[in-house]
């Protein structure tokens, strides 16, 4: 049972004096119960309906970005600088030193001349050594004639020895005095090797100038074909 139920039993409990005693009141309760239900309820507007709304159109797709820069290329690599080569050091001047006397020349002892080949004289004690045709070494018979002649000088320390050389006719002039000096030298060396200084010895070479036969026969030509050995004191 709700407010106005109960109200109206109680409206009917009450005498008809009190009814009109307690209309006035009811009236009034029912008035502020009325005013106060009203004002529980919230007041209500139909509201317009909205209207349709157009689907959005789609946005615009954003630019794509544009592409990135290529990455620079690296600088090139900057040649080697080779430094330039140390200047080079002035070169001291050179000291000039103050000229040196130039020593006196020395005064040597006039050497005596060489004596001539006709200052020397034959002896018996030294024999003549020949030779071969067109040959200048020496014979065996030679080097034992040739030994003796150093033994002899080795013993006459005081002499000098000269060497002749001699050829038979055959031959040019040139060729002979060339064959001469080879013979002559090649007994001078025999008496170096056994001991007779190189300073006691002279050689002279009269290749077919001054034969010692004069025949035009083989026995005679070798004869000719020889070494004459002359001496002297010094």
């Amino acid at each position: 049972m709700d407010r106005r139920d109960l109200l109206r039993e109680v409206w009917r409990a009450r005498s008809p004096a009190l009814r009109a005693g307690y209309g006035v009141w009811i009236a009034c309760f029912a008035a502020v119960f009325v005013l106060t239900a009203c004002a529980k309820q919230p007041m209500t507007s139909r509201a317009a309906a909205p209207a349709p709304v157009a689907a959005p159109s789609p946005a615009p797709k954003a630019p794509e970005p544009p592409p990135p820069d290529p990455a620079p290329e690296p600088a090139p690599t900057p040649p080697a600088v080779t430094p330039p080569p140390p200047e080079p050091e002035p070169e001291p001047e050179p000291e000039v030193k103050a000229p040196e006397p130039e020593p006196e020349p020395e005064v040597k002892a006039p050497e005596p001349e060489p004596s001539k080949p006709s200052e020397y004289t034959e002896h018996d004690a030294l024999k003549d050594v020949y030779f071969s045709y067109d040959k200048s070494s020496l014979s065996p018979a030679a080097e034992k004639t040739l030994a003796a002649t150093a033994t002899w000088l080795t013993e006459n320390g005081e002499h000098l020895l000269l060497i002749e050389g001699h050829c038979d006719e055959r031959g040019t002039v040139e060729y002979n005095l060339a064959l001469g000096e080879r013979r002559a030298r090649g007994s001078l060396d025999f008496l170096v090797d056994h001991g007779i200084a190189a300073d006691r010895i002279r050689t002279v070479s009269y290749g077919k100038e001054r034969p010692q036969c004069t025949e035009h026969t083989q026995l005679c030509w070798a004869k000719n074909r020889r070494n004459r050995f002359l001496v002297m004191p010094r």
